[in-house]
C-alpha cells in the first residue's frame, strides 16, 4: 500500500530511481527515512556521474586525437599483450604499417588542412576495412599501425594489400583536389 520512489540524477537528468515498499515487512514507510534515501540517491548519481567522466576521460586519453584511431600508447600496450599470448603459443599475431606515401609534398603544396583531411581519410578506411578484433592505430605521423591477433603472414599479406588498393582508389577519387600528386600508402607486414 506504500511505495517510495526517489531519482537519482547525473548531469541534471534522471538516470534511475530508487524504490522502497513495504510489501515484506507490512509497516509504514517512516517519514524520517526519505531523507536518507534522497542523500543515498544523490550520492549514487555523483558516484556514476564521476565512474561515466572517468571512463570518458580513459577512452580519450587512448585515442588520436585528429583521427579518432587508437594513440601510439594503446596500441604499445595492446602490441604488448597480443606479443605474450603469441609468445606462448596462444595465437598468431601479425603487424601492418601503413606509411603515406610523399605526404610531406601533400602538406607542403595543399596545407596541412589538406594534410589532417588525408590522415582522416586512411583512418576511415582503416576503420572499415579492419575486422572488430583488429586494433588499427596511428603510430605518429602519417604513420599507421594495425595490430592483427589471430592473423597469419598470408591473411595480413591480403589485409594490406586491400588497404593499399583502396587508398589507391581513393586518390583516384580525389585527384582533381591534388593536381600532380597521387595519394598512395605503402604497407609493410611481418608476423610473429
Amino acid at each position: 500500500r506504500e511505495m517510495l520512489i526517489v531519482p537519482f540524477c547525473s548531469r541534471n537528468k534522471v538516470i534511475g530511481i530508487l524504490g522502497m515498499d513495504h510489501a515484506h515487512s507490512k509497516k509504514a514507510i517512516h517519514p524520517g527515512i526519505i531523507s536518507i534515501i534522497a542523500v543515498v540517491a544523490t550520492e549514487l548519481g555523483m558516484a556514476l556521474e564521476n565512474a561515466s567522466a572517468f571512463t570518458e576521460a580513459k577512452s580519450v586519453s587512448r585515442q588520436d586525437g585528429l583521427t579518432g584511431l587508437l594513440n601510439r600508447m594503446a596500441i604499445e600496450d595492446i602490441l604488448g599483450k597480443a606479443f605474450e599470448k603469441a609468445a606462448r603459443g596462444e595465437t598468431d599475431l601479425s603487424i601492418v604499417m601503413v606509411d603515406v606515401d610523399y605526404f610531406k609534398k601533400f602538406n607542403d603544396t595543399f596545407g596541412h588542412q589538406a594534410g589532417d583531411n588525408i590522415l582522416r581519410l586512411i583512418s576511415k578506411t582503416l576503420k572499415k576495412m579492419s575486422r572488430p578484433s583488429d586494433h588499427p592505430g596511428r603510430y605518429g605521423g602519417e604513420e599507421f599501425i594495425v595490430v592483427l591477433e589471430d592473423t597469419g603472414l598470408d591473411r595480413a599479406m591480403i589485409y594490406a594489400e586491400r588497404i593499399r588498393k583502396e587508398i589507391k582508389r581513393l586518390g583516384t577519387l580525389l585527384s582533381d583536389r591534388f593536381p600532380g600528386l597521387s595519394l598512395t600508402v605503402s604497407a609493410g607486414v611481418c608476423q610473429y
